[in-house]
Parts: structure tokens; sequence; C-alpha cells
């Protein structure tokens, strides 16, 4: 990689990371619905053009949010693909990681998981562990 698309690369990372954070404080007081580009960009001191150049729209953002949000908790549960979940060494040592990760980005849960979050993370924290549970779960 060059020194310009590496550049690039930082620059939306830092675009990303100051919309993550801003929709987190506006979802601590406001509802999703009642929050707006202008509210996001305004928080994050980014530029419209900077938000459009990297998402569509707000719920382009909060998709890829709840994306990367579960991706990482799923990989976290599969860091060892043959993972029995009914053995306690694995049972155990999953829900530390897991408990961990979520720590780390308690911030994010919170808001996502009160009134003012998304059903949609919800939605898709349910389905993930439904799956999750269903693939690594071992039939004795």
């Amino acid at each position: 990689m060059n020194t310009l698309t590496l550049t690039k690369q930082k620059k939306k990372t830092k675009t990303y990371l100051y919309l993550k954070q801003a929709l987190i404080i506006l979802l601590q007081k406001n509802k999703y619905g009642d929050i707006t580009v202008k509210d996001l960009v305004e928080k994050a001191g980014i530029s419209r053009t900077a938000f459009y150049a990297q998402f569509k729209s707000k719920q382009d953002l909060v998709d890829q949010l709840i994306n990367d949000i579960h991706s990482d908790a799923t990989n976290i549960a599969t860091e060892n693909n043959n993972m029995c979940f009914f053995s306690e060494k694995n049972f155990v040592s999953y829900y530390i990681r897991l408990y961990n990760y979520i720590l780390q980005n308690s911030d994010i849960y919170k808001v996502m998981l009160n009134n003012n979050g998304l059903a949609a993370f919800r939605t898709r924290m349910t389905q993930e562990a439904l799956n999750l549970w269903k693939s690594k779960s071992c039939m004795f």
C-alpha cells in the first residue's frame, strides 16, 4: 500500500470512530429517529462531505456499526473453531472472552440496549447468539 492509500484509510477509520462516539453520545438522550446526519457530523466534528464520502445515510452508518460489533463478538466466541460449548473449559473461557469484549465496548452496548437504542441491534444480538449456539453445540 502506498502512503496516500494509508492516509485515506486512517482518515476513514478516524471518521468512523468519531461518528460512532457521536452516535453513542446522542443516543444517551435522543431516540434514533430524532437524530439527524447534521446532529452526527456536528457532534463528531466532521464535515457532511466526510460523512457522505464513507456512508450513504445515517442507516448505512448504523448498519456498519451493528455488523462490526456483532462480527467482533462472534469472532471472540469462535476463536477456536472446534469449540464445544458443553465442555466446561470452553464454556467458561468463551464467556470470559465475551464479557471482556462487552466490558470494553460497554458504552455502545448500554445505549443500544436502552430505550433509545435500536431494535435492530437487539434482534441481531439474539440471532447471533442463537446461530452460535446451534453451530457450536456438541451432540453426545
